[in-house]
């Protein structure tokens, strides 16, 4: 007895140390968790050390910081004064959501004693909203009271639960999430709330944590003016590298979007084609220029970043990248063409199908297309009941790829693979074939050994489509096959006469992204013929857009994938012409 008593007290009484933290927390919690952390390092009174761990972890909780929370927390020793408080801290890190049932117990029978005010203040306020969620406002009400009371030990943890009971009070769903919360409060008009919640969430949240990032485009969006309907942003490389693709793909676009009616204002931004350059001119076309609605990007390493600040923004985006993973984890995203992983599933589909290719061999430049194509293959070759035998990736400044062509060759046999899938450009294939073709790989109508090699066809993406395949590839490349949605010269009537009048018009033949730009253009102007005055209408009027003949498929965005509905075609490397491939007997020596 006179021993638990004894422990009671040392429950209650505090290390100096403890106490200087506390008092420079109500001002200045960085500073707060340095004394607690250079005590920790100097070294502290055994009797003492549970304790200052547990406020360390506290300290750093309520700073954002949750795992370095956690790695304190776990230090604390089982079973001393201090253990309540780091198992409650540990609780309060994991929870995120609604409450599960363990979670409500452990959060309901922490002694209030032997934690943290803050701890207990924070206890009180999820049992709160927990209790608001279930509609019981007799528990709300009271946990509420308890929240409050604890909390005016610290004046930053007093403002956040002060401003998330008040939701509580005024009978509206209740969230513990500050970003929730002050999302809640945008839309319902009550700014001040918005941008304290807010400011509440960033200040509480790692520096440049998705949370940071989230909270800090959420206030500038409280700040921002609304949305002008009249303006359509497109993002594209207008300057640098990438200046005559981005220009080519604006001209196409626009095509369609006029061709559709558009009766809004597409405005230029240019990316500079760097994803620091692609952020700024989202960020510039939400903020500044207010656009409805924004097209674009184009390349790789602009698309995540993009999607990020998009989705932060809350603007509407409809990605001409082939690179984005899921379009479905983006609210504000539709994907206008197909990406690498609906190109590498619809090869894999017909080869397995059509021709009952099975295993493969994988030979790709070791740069960002080359990797994610291969990893996308790898993925499609799994869900299709395929294989991959071997992947050999090169460098892809490398002058001689004769050594990496030997080592797929020591990686398989003539009868361990189907065919070689070579994700690159029409340019760069026939450097990578005649590697493999020192190494004695039969590929299309070359053979090695000329009445014992058996025929092995070469595969790949839409970055083979293009006339060199035909004019280069030679022997290596031909009966190769690949896949994507527009061939000039081939397909439906409307397909083929577009891709005369394009050429008529602009004096060159049309690429297939081009193509899918024109349809995307479409879809565009026939949302923006429509009412929607607000971005949240707007994104809704792209996903009702419809058009009749599209030249790749493209009528429409399906609602569930959120995927402009594209029709992939697998085409075949002919002697004097890209052809449709028909499925057949492989080709004889």
């Amino acid at each position: 007895m006179i021993l638990a008593i004894l422990l009671a007290v040392r429950a209650l009484a505090l290390p100096v140390v403890v106490d200087d933290a506390l008092a420079y927390a109500a001002t200045d919690r960085a500073r707060a968790i340095s004394v607690l952390e250079n005590a920790l390092t100097s070294g502290v009174d055994a009797a003492d050390l549970d304790t200052v761990l547990l406020y360390a972890g506290e300290q750093r909780r309520l700073s954002g910081d949750a795992a370095a929370a956690r790695r304190w927390f776990e230090q604390v020793a089982a079973g001393s004064a201090a253990s309540a408080g780091a198992r409650l801290g540990k609780v309060l890190l994991d929870a995120g959501g609604p409450l599960d049932e363990a979670a409500r117990r452990a959060l309901a029978s922490a002694p209030a004693k032997s934690i943290p005010a803050t701890q207990d203040a924070d206890r009180h306020l999820l049992l709160a909203l927990d209790a608001a969620h279930r509609n019981d406002a007799t528990e709300a009400a009271d946990h509420s009271r308890a929240a409050l009371a604890a909390a005016s030990a610290d004046p930053a943890v007093q403002e956040r639960v002060a401003a998330a009971l008040a939701d509580v009070a005024k009978g509206r769903k209740a969230t513990h999430d500050p970003l929730a919360r002050a999302e809640q409060a945008l839309a319902e008009g009550r700014k001040e709330d918005a941008r304290k919640a807010a400011q509440s969430a960033l200040s509480s949240a790692p520096a440049g944590s998705p949370t940071a990032v989230a909270a800090a485009s959420l206030l500038r969006r409280i700040d921002a003016p609304p949305a002008d309907a009249n303006r359509i942003a497109v993002l594209l490389p207008l300057s640098g590298k990438y200046e005559g693709v981005g220009r080519q793909i604006l001209e196409a676009l626009r095509e369609g979007y006029e061709a559709s009616g558009g009766n809004r204002t597409l405005l230029e931004i240019d990316t500079g084609g760097s994803p620091q350059g692609a952020v700024a001119g989202l960020e510039r076309a939400a903020l500044t220029e207010r656009a409805i609605a924004v097209v674009g990007p184009l390349l790789s390493d602009e698309t995540g970043p993009v999607l990020t600040a998009a989705d932060a923004l809350h603007i509407p985006l409809v990605s001409l990248s082939q690179s984005v993973d899921d379009p479905t984890g983006h609210p504000w995203l539709l994907q206008g063409v197909p990406t690498r992983s609906d190109q590498t599933d619809f090869l894999l589909a017909s080869l397995t199908r059509d021709y009952g290719y099975r295993r493969f061999a994988v030979f790709a430049p070791d740069n960002a297309y080359g990797k994610s194509a291969s990893e996308a293959f790898a993925g499609s070759a799994g869900r299709s009941g395929a294989s991959v035998a071997a992947t050999v990736l090169f460098p892809s400044d490398a002058k001689d790829l004769v050594p990496h062509g030997a080592k797929l060759r020591k990686a398989v046999k003539d009868a361990d693979y189907d065919a070689l899938f070579l994700p690159q450009n029409a340019r760069d294939l026939p450097f990578a074939c005649a590697a493999l073709a020192f190494n004695e790989f039969p590929m299309g109508e070359f053979r090695p050994y000329k009445d014992k090699s058996p025929y092995r066809p070469v595969v790949g993406l839409s970055s083979w489509n293009s006339r060199e395949v035909v004019t280069n590839g030679g022997q290596y490349l031909r009966t190769g096959l690949f896949v994507d949605v527009f061939s000039p010269g081939i397909g439906t009537s409307q397909a083929i006469e577009w891709g005369q009048a394009f050429k008529a018009e602009y004096g060159r033949t049309p690429s297939a992204l081009e193509a899918s730009a024109y349809d995307v253009g479409r879809l565009l102007g026939t949302a923006a013929r429509g009412p929607a005055a607000d971005r949240a209408a707007f994104l809704q009027a792209l996903l009702d857009a419809e058009v009749a003949d599209p030249i790749t498929g493209a009528g429409d965005f399906d609602a569930t994938t959120r995927r402009a509905t594209s029709d992939l075609v697998l085409y075949t490397v002919g002697r004097d012409a890209i052809r449709v491939a028909i499925p057949g007997p492989p080709p004889t020596p």
